[in-house]
């Protein structure tokens, strides 16, 4: 007789842990989902672009079309309408900048 109401204590407990996992689950992922939005919130974006501080304005813009380079794909191909020229030089300086700004990056990085 014990054993059985061991057995429904441990089923009882059992569900009880399993209920609380999934409410903390469920807001984790509410949390995530919120963080998520507001990191793909375009006014958001504009917002950081547009913030006082040592950086200036273009410098920003252009770390954040390196940070986000389909924004500059989808840019000029809708302004371009097909490959020119111009689009291929412009992808051309782009890839430099970047590496030009990743470099940077790696030389300010303090070494082991």
């Amino acid at each position: 007789m014990t054993s059985s109401r061991s057995k429904s204590f441990d089923r009882a407990v059992r569900i009880e842990v399993l209920r609380a996992r999934a409410a903390i689950e469920r807001d984790v992922l509410v949390n995530r989902v919120e963080t998520f939005s507001d990191d793909i919130n375009p006014l958001i974006w504009l917002s950081r672009l547009t913030r006082a501080g040592r950086r200036s304005w273009l410098k920003k813009s252009v770390d954040f079309l390196a940070h986000y380079p389909f924004i500059t794909s989808t840019l000029s191909s809708m302004l371009l309408r097909k490959s020119s020229k111009m689009a291929r030089g412009s992808g051309v300086a782009l890839a430099v900048l970047q590496a030009v700004l990743a470099q940077q990056a790696r030389d300010r990085t303090p070494g082991p």
